[in-house]
């Protein structure tokens, strides 16, 4: 399931709920597999998300949040950098998703970056421009539910049941179009910007019966022929089961996968089998069996599940108060990110920065707010990193908070 717009419930409420129910990663029909919690999604724009060591707004996650969801096998989903939406120029939706990229990937792995995208209010207008940062899926609310076996199947449209209270109060079913009879290869996503504080509230209430009926089906306690997984984890398999091939000669079984395929571990049905035959499952990967049929799961081929950071590489040099800095030589500086929470109205922030010929150069400027708003000045995607011997702040209050300095891979820490 999805959680849209990061807001606190995901880690307060939707999070230990989901972890509560379970699937085992056994094959249908065989028993003893290792337990597993379902998990989810939260889909995420940097522009707002609390710092881990402070809270500016307490009805929003923050990065350490994030980071323990993440440890517990949910994952982060870009969101667009800012939830920017519709009428946006082609450097506007490209900014929004390599800067959202980047922050996510420094923020939880610092090597890997999500390769799902939720489109802002459905805007699929990003569409275009999802491969160029390794975005490999998009989802956005529709019917119906997305199956992996349909020729026209585009992991860029993937479907979302949509279940925010307002819509789903009405019908009042715990059901609300989720497919019956659910078809192999079916991908169901569940979709909500939170779920309600409090036990006894309908919409708990109909969130337990959904997610019980899941389970007493399809997963530990039914059939357990489901997969609760992050949509990352399940976009890199199946492109990787569709590019694997084998090899089966001289009593030895060969894998070969597609090096361009992203990382995941391949699950392999082998028949045939005389139960007497001895085998031991692959290190760091599990093995089943049922009379003469196997089933083997690799380790994930490649590494992590996740996309590689978007290019240009940039990496922070700075992490601290609003201020003017200068650096003994040249950087090719990236972007600036300046924390603001509660800034008068009619107040204006400027960013200058030093030219290696000392000329003073204004790259932005950005208005009062009154949330807790990470704003962002930035050169890269769309223009060359700016070449810049210091930066310069005008309009600094003690409503500026936090300021981070963003560079091109390579270039010397401040």
């Amino acid at each position: 399931m999805d959680i849209d717009d990061m807001p606190v419930t995901n880690y307060t409420v939707s999070f230990p709920l989901l972890s509560g129910y379970h699937f085992t990663d056994a094959p249908p029909g065989v028993r003893g597999g290792n337990r597993k919690p379902f998990v989810g999604n939260a889909a995420v724009f940097s522009s707002h998300v609390n710092p881990a060591d402070e809270i500016y707004n307490s009805t929003l996650l923050c990065w350490a949040q994030i980071q323990e969801m993440c440890k517990a096998g949910w994952a982060v989903a870009n969101h667009a950098y800012s939830h920017a939406d519709y009428g946006l120029t082609e450097e506007q939706m490209r900014n929004e998703a390599y800067w959202n990229q980047v922050l996510i990937a420094w923020h939880t792995s610092n090597t890997l970056a999500p390769n799902y995208f939720v489109y802002p209010s459905g805007d699929t207008a990003y569409r275009p421009f999802l491969k160029d940062y390794q975005l490999l899926s998009g989802g956005h609310v529709g019917e119906p539910v997305s199956n992996i076996h349909l020729k026209d199947f585009d992991w860029t449209d993937l479907k979302r049941i949509f279940l925010d209270e307002d819509e789903w109060s009405k019908t009042d079913d715990p059901y609300h179009q989720f497919p019956d009879p659910i078809q192999d290869g079916d991908v169901v996503v569940d979709i909500t910007h939170g779920m309600d504080v409090e036990p006894n509230h309908p919409n708990r209430i109909r969130w337990e019966r959904r997610l019980s009926m899941i389970q007493s089906l399809y997963g530990e306690g039914g059939a357990d022929d489901m997969w609760s997984a992050s949509i990352d984890e399940i976009v890199a398999y199946d492109i990787a089961r569709r590019t694997a091939a084998v090899d089966i000669s001289d009593n030895q079984l060969t894998l070969f996968l597609d090096e361009n395929a992203p990382a995941s571990p391949i699950t392999l049905t082998i028949a045939g089998i005389p139960e007497s035959v001895h085998l031991e499952a692959p290190e760091g990967g599990f093995l089943y069996r049922n009379k003469d049929v196997v089933w083997v799961t690799t380790p994930s081929l490649g590494g992590p599940v996740g996309s590689p950071l978007p290019t240009p590489n940039v990496r922070c040099i700075y992490n601290g108060p609003v201020t003017d800095l200068d650096w003994p030589d040249a950087i090719e500086l990236a972007g600036v990110r300046v924390l603001q929470y509660d800034v008068e109205k009619g107040a204006t922030l400027s960013i200058a920065i030093v030219t290696l010929n000392g000329a003073v150069v204004e790259v932005g400027s950005c208005g009062a707010s009154s949330d807790a708003e990470w704003k962002l000045f930035s050169s890269v995607p769309n223009k060359s990193p700016w070449s810049a011997k210091g930066l310069r702040v005008v309009g600094n209050t003690e409503a500026h908070k936090k300021m981070e300095i963003w560079v091109v891979e390579g270039e010397a820490s401040s």
